[in-house]
């Protein structure tokens, strides 16, 4: 469901078989939850998708000092973000998602600028620039030749870092670059979830760390050792049909619908996967959605 046009299926496949069994009342909210059957728990999905296939050394953290990085949130202020209006959309939709998760996590909401040119840009302060190869490519130039060139063709493979003179009139900017859509996307929620979001925030009421200061270092990941990596929802009648037409319908409409999908999608992203096996009933994936 989340290949790119073009992709060709892979023996080199994982995925986790998902039931939903019992419905419970979320501690966090008034939603009513899900709660996994006890030997598939979500901790078993979280640390298998990224820890073991994609897993990640630190380049986030909270103190301010010479070496702390790149300062996405400091002194009160919070980076302004630089992305191409031609790339991915889904690069566009993550993008949000990622400074909605620093607003929450250090109360200043990072502004996104959706550019046809970078050319005359005058950042009041320094920038975070991103976006994919194909988008930036053209833009960048030479000051990030050597990492372009080392993701050009890479499957899911991404470069966060500083970078010195990135366009005329920006000194300096952190530049998240990925070799294709996912990895942007990998990159981004690489650092919200370092920021301290963690992909379970909407389904298991994870509490979002505070921090008033978020710093970025070289954050970087090549192509994962396991291709295809997701869930395959199961058991998914009567539990989990039940509690998606009470919370995405007015009680009586189609369950599964964009609504149901945009939460299942984003969690998968986040877990830096990149496949859905959808349940067997008919109605568990509608085309027009």
């Amino acid at each position: 469901m989340l290949l790119q046009e073009g992709e060709k299926s892979s023996s080199d496949l994982l995925f986790f078989r998902l039931p939903f069994s019992v419905l419970q009342e979320g501690p966090a909210s008034k939603r009513v939850k899900m709660k996994w059957h006890s030997y598939f728990l979500s901790i078993l999905s979280a640390a298998a998708f990224a820890n073991a296939l994609i897993g990640h050394e630190q380049c986030v953290s909270f103190t301010s000092g010479a070496n702390a990085g790149f300062p996405i949130v400091s002194g009160g202020n919070a980076a302004p973000i630089y992305i191409s209006a031609s790339d991915s959309p889904s690069v566009h939709r993550a993008l949000k998602d990622f400074v909605s998760d620093i607003g929450k996590v250090s109360g200043k909401t990072p502004q996104i600028f959706n550019t046809t040119s970078f050319a005359g840009l005058k950042p009041k302060s320094k920038p975070i620039i991103v976006g994919t190869v194909a988008a930036l490519k053209p833009i960048l130039g030479n000051s990030t030749a050597d990492t372009i060139q080392g993701l050009e063709g890479k499957w899911e493979s991404y470069v966060g870092k500083v970078v010195k003179n990135p366009l005329p009139g920006v000194p300096e900017a952190y530049v998240l670059l990925g070799s294709d859509r996912r990895a942007v996307i990998y990159g981004l929620y690489e650092l919200s979830e370092q920021s301290g979001v963690s992909p379970w925030y909407w389904w298991a009421d994870v509490p979002i760390q505070k921090h008033s200061s978020i710093f970025a270092s070289t954050c970087q990941h090549g192509s994962p050792s396991v291709k295809y990596r997701g869930i395959f929802i199961n058991d998914e009648q009567p539990a989990i049909q039940s509690w998606a037409q009470e919370k995405f319908t007015n009680g009586t409409g189609q369950p599964f619908n964009h609504q149901f999908y945009e939460h299942v999608f984003e969690l998968i992203l986040r877990l830096k996967g990149n496949y859905l096996w959808p349940g067997t009933m008919p109605y568990v994936i509608r085309v027009s959605e």
